[in-house]
């Protein structure tokens, strides 16, 4: 399963300490929290680790969203790997089963090798 991470960065526009709740929201639904303590004009960055199964998802802190596009990199490099060698293989086999059967050829004729 893919890992993927979101963040932010958090600012307190004040002039005094305050606390803020920042929240994950994944298609709508509320995912996980984080109550963050800044400091006057401090500013600070929050993360979130998720593990959504392949698709698309609007994430979303505060007034903060974006796309997040999840896409199974293993499944696509294990089809590529197939699809890529298994004609590899194919073309390398018939190559050396012709290199084969033309050498043996020229030894029952008694011809000399290239």
């Amino acid at each position: 399963m893919v890992r993927e991470q979101v963040a932010a960065t958090v600012s307190n526009l004040l002039d005094e300490n305050a606390e803020y709740v920042a929240v994950l929201w994944v298609n709508g639904a509320m995912n996980s929290s984080e109550t963050l303590a800044l400091g006057p004009k401090e500013s600070s960055n929050v993360s979130f680790e998720i593990s959504p199964e392949e698709g698309s998802y609007e994430v979303r802190i505060d007034r903060l969203s974006g796309i997040l596009s999840v896409s199974s990199q293993e499944g696509a490099s294990f089809v590529w790997w197939l699809t890529i060698s298994i004609p590899l293989f194919a073309v390398l086999n018939a190559s050396f089963f012709f290199v084969w059967r033309r050498r043996k050829r020229r030894r029952e004729l008694g011809v000399a090798f290239d």
